[in-house]
C-alpha cells in the first residue's frame, strides 16, 4: 500500500492521518468549507514520489457503509493538492474513477466492502492521489464524506 503512513492533506478535517494509518477502525471525516461549493470537499494523498498507479481502494466508513459518498471521483496525476488554493487545480490530475451510484463499495449497503478502482488505463503516472465528493443530496447542505482507509497501489 503506496499511501500507508503518507503525508495526506484536506480540505476541511482534524483527523486526515487517519486515512492512510492502516487500521480500519479509524475514520476521517472530510468537510468542505464552502457549503453550496462541492469543490471544497476533497482529499489528498502525496505518495512521495512518482509511482505507475494501477489500483485504489476506497475503504468507507464501517458505520454508514460508503453512504456518505455520492459521486465521488478519484484523480491521480503530478500536480501538488495541499491546501484550499490548490483546489483549483485538482482537475490538472487525471480523473481515474467517477462513482456509478453505488454505495458501500458497489455493495448491496448490509455489508462493508470497499470502493475497487482498477485504472482502466492502467498504469497512471502520479504522486498525488485525490478523492473529491460531489453529492447530490446535501442535508443541510454540507458537503462531506468519511473515509475509514486509501489504499494505493502501483510499481516504480
Amino acid at each position: 500500500n503506496l499511501a500507508l503512513r503518507k503525508q495526506v492533506y484536506a480540505s476541511y478535517t482534524y483527523d486526515a492521518h487517519q486515512a492512510v494509518d492502516g487500521s480500519m477502525s479509524t475514520e476521517t471525516y472530510v468537510r468542505g468549507l464552502e457549503y453550496q461549493d462541492p469543490t471544497s470537499c476533497w482529499l489528498s494523498v502525496d505518495l512521495g514520489g512518482v509511482w505507475d498507479i494501477s489500483r485504489v481502494l476506497l475503504w468507507p466508513s464501517q458505520n454508514d457503509y460508503g453512504s456518505s459518498f455520492d459521486n465521488a471521483e478519484v484523480r491521480v496525476g503530478l500536480r501538488a493538492i495541499t491546501s484550499l488554493i490548490d483546489a483549483s487545480a485538482i482537475l490538472d490530475n487525471q480523473l481515474v474513477w467517477k462513482q456509478d451510484g453505488s454505495s458501500g463499495g458497489g455493495s448491496t449497503g448490509t455489508a462493508w466492502a470497499p470502493f475497487i478502482i482498477n485504472l482502466q488505463q492502467s498504469p497512471v503516472k502520479g504522486r498525488w492521489v485525490t478523492v473529491q465528493n460531489f453529492p447530490s443530496y446535501r442535508l443541510f447542505s454540507v458537503v462531506d464524506f468519511r473515509l475509514a482507509e486509501i489504499e494505493v497501489y502501483g510499481t516504480p
